[in-house]
């Protein structure tokens, strides 16, 4: 049993993780949690990097209730329902649970310029939990993409409308060159719309 705790109300964080300890658990900050704690949805850097691992999404109430019977209880009655998060971010929870895929970005490549909020680090944590092979701030040279493609790996730029000038090389070579949406909203979908999030060259 291991928790990842985010965006908890009340931020009883240290009764949370007493209990937790006290039945047998382990309190993480890693992608390798069994259970996402968070009373809201927030696209957090910890919510969105372990939602694709993680096999429940609860409630603190979870914890609480089973601190009071001594044992850790059935899951299902303490699954995360936030109406307005789920619209805020124009998904369902339900549905992203019921398909979720901790390879969502198997076999990807990312190339994230630097100006992309959040921080291309946080992305690059978000993205390799999700499964991807690779990801980096450094530009890829023309060999380094042909050994890619014959690797059968997809690479990708993620970027901004401040970083499209940086972008000019991809555009001109077809690579896909991609909105950061691609990865938050991606995650928390648990499907990847290139068309929706794709950039278009300036001509």
């Amino acid at each position: 049993m291991k928790v990842v705790m985010t965006s908890i109300k009340n931020n009883n964080r240290q009764e949370l993780r007493s209990i937790i300890i006290s039945l047998g658990g382990r309190v993480t900050n890693g992608n390798d949690c069994t259970h996402l704690v968070t009373d809201r949805i927030a696209r957090t850097a910890k919510f969105l990097s372990c939602f694709s691992c993680c096999k429940y999404v609860v409630t603190s109430e979870w914890i609480l209730e089973s601190g009071k019977q001594n044992r850790f209880l059935e899951e299902t009655d303490y699954t995360l329902n936030d109406i307005s998060g789920e619209k805020q971010f124009s998904f369902n929870l339900k549905h992203s649970l019921s398909i979720k895929n901790p390879k969502l970005f198997n076999n990807y490549v990312f190339y994230i310029t630097n100006g992309c909020i959040p921080s291309p680090k946080l992305i690059k944590d978000i993205v390799e939990s999700a499964g991807g092979a690779a990801v980096t701030t450094n530009r890829p040279t023309r060999r380094q993409l042909q050994r890619m493609e014959e690797n059968g790996l997809k690479f990708c730029v993620i970027s901004c409308e401040n970083d499209l000038h940086l972008c000019e090389i991809f555009f001109s070579r077809q690579i896909n060159v991609l909105n950061v949406e691609l990865v938050l909203s991606g995650i928390l979908k648990q499907e990847l719309d290139f068309d929706l999030y794709s950039f278009k060259q300036n001509i």
